[in-house]
């Protein structure tokens, strides 16, 4: 089943982004994933473009990883599906399909992660 914005869990998994909040480093720690998801994604924007499979897979499993560790948990699944593509060696429309889709949780990721950051700071 293709993931959707509908059945994604919730953007950020609130108990880990309290622990993360919760070290004396957790505004660096948001501050570090912000930066480093956004290089990701222009990697996998670049992947998909040029059909790059191999780019796609490492670009979303780096994303993936990161997005666990602060719990956004819709990019971590929609980077999964991107990684998945990745490994079949053909970049499909269904890769531009969940690419969009990762785009868009990740704007909420951000506005959550940010807001989360300034209160806690």
């Amino acid at each position: 089943m293709q993931p959707t914005i509908t059945n994604l869990q919730p953007a950020i998994d609130e108990a880990v982004l309290a622990r993360v909040l919760g070290h004396r480093s957790g505004g660096e720690i948001i501050a570090l994933y912000l930066s480093e998801a956004g290089f990701a994604l222009q990697m996998l924007r670049a992947a998909v473009q040029n059909g790059n499979s191999a780019g796609l897979r490492e670009a979303a499993h780096r994303l993936k990883g990161s997005s666990g560790y602060v719990g956004a948990r819709g990019v971590q699944t929609l980077s999964a599906e991107l990684e998945q593509i990745g490994r079949s060696g053909a970049v499909s429309e269904a890769a531009t399909t969940l690419l969009s889709l990762l785009e868009d949780e990740f704007e909420h990721v951000c506005r959550r992660l940010e807001s989360a950051a300034a209160q806690a700071a």
